[in-house]
């Protein structure tokens, strides 16, 4: 369980607890556990190679990026897949970049997917359309909604679930408080 695969992911509280109940119906169980993110980097470093070096390497990194201001204003879908789409991707698509740069070993998704495309998921099944018209339903107040990302965690799977272990600042610290 050593060498399991850690991950850096973008936390979304509040998206989570505004729709994290229609997650939680329309996703199977692939979340493992996580509230709403948006990917950086998974599979990432294994558990056993994590070192203080790389966490201090990585919040150097992430402290050199300023906080992310983000806008949703619509859904788009992946085959089996439905999100919350970005309107603007190219901070995280910088912020993806800037740790790949860091780390070539560890591309977005293991590099099977030729562009980055910066994402939330919220339904993952064979029956997207359903799910997409069922969370129009029922939240349809929801888009669009804006924020602040300010931070990065990394995770590792603990058990049959992934749980933060480490959550990095983006920006210079108190000044983007």
């Amino acid at each position: 369980m050593d060498n399991a695969p850690t991950g850096l992911v973008i936390p979304f509280p509040d998206i989570e607890q505004a729709i994290g109940a229609y997650r939680r119906a329309f996703i199977l169980p692939t979340t493992f556990g996580l509230m709403a993110h948006l990917t950086v980097i998974f599979p990432f470093m294994p558990r056993n190679e994590m070192t203080t070096a790389v966490t201090e390497t990585l919040q150097a990194l992430f402290y050199q990026i300023p906080p992310i201001e983000y806008t949703i204003s619509g859904l788009a879908t992946f085959p089996q897949v439905l999100y919350l789409e970005m309107d603007d991707e190219r901070p995280f698509i910088e912020l993806i970049q800037a740790v790949e740069r860091e780390y070539p070993k560890y591309p977005s998704f293991g590099g099977q997917f030729e562009s980055i495309i910066p994402h939330i998921t919220i339904a993952k099944n064979e029956t997207i359309s359903q799910s997409e018209a069922e969370f129009l339903k029922n939240s349809p107040q929801f888009l669009p909604v804006a924020g602040v990302c300010r931070t990065v965690w990394l995770i590792e799977k603990r058990g049959d679930n992934y749980q933060m272990t480490h959550s990095f600042q983006l920006g210079i610290g108190d000044l983007h408080e």
